[in-house]
């Protein structure tokens, strides 16, 4: 995966629109709402160990604090460094944490990993990076890994959206899991 030019967009769009909605992609705070939602649905995160990959602003933070009456602990990453340190100032607590890396430079055993789109991009390499990644989280998950990828069933589709072709996925994830939802 291009991780520098990947980067670098988050970035840019930081310095376009600040901590808003639209420099993480999305095109309203309901449409990341409905996104966690389905990523939360039948999974309990009270008292849970969480961690984040490709975070962005930290936006699940608030969702989580609704669902669970702030009893979680989180730790958000992201390989863009502007986004990071605007989660930080936004977020950042004794169990709340964030940095900047990537799913391959960080170590750790979490209850629920979750990865909210950070694998639907279109960038060199980025089959074999999604296969890497999910082998890595479910490596370091206890207990659940929820992961969306973008595809042409949602009600809009961008240049920027690889669409992932879902029945290879299914394959790979059933050498870890012996129930897919």
């Amino acid at each position: 995966m291009e991780y520098n030019k990947t980067a670098e967009m988050y970035n840019n769009r930081f310095d376009l629109f600040g901590n808003d909605i639209k420099t993480v992609g999305w095109g309203s705070r309901e449409d990341q709402s409905l996104r966690f939602e389905v990523l939360f649905r039948d999974i309990n995160p009270y008292g849970k160990k969480i961690l984040d990959i490709g975070c962005g602003l930290g936006d699940l933070i608030s969702f989580l604090d609704k669902k669970t009456d702030k009893n979680f602990d989180y730790i958000g990453i992201d390989i863009a460094e502007k986004l990071i340190i605007e989660a930080k100032k936004k977020y950042n607590s004794h169990n709340r944490n964030f940095f900047v890396t990537d799913i391959f430079s960080f170590d750790g055993n979490f209850d629920i990993i979750i990865c909210s789109g950070a694998l639907s991009h279109k960038s060199k390499g980025i089959l074999n990076y999604a296969y890497r990644s999910l082998e890595r989280m479910y490596n370091m998950a206890n207990e659940i890994v929820s992961v969306n990828f973008l595809s042409k069933y949602v009600d809009f589709e961008s240049k920027k959206t690889n669409i992932i072709i879902l029945k290879k996925f299914i394959k790979f994830q059933k050498l870890f899991v012996t129930k897919l939802i």
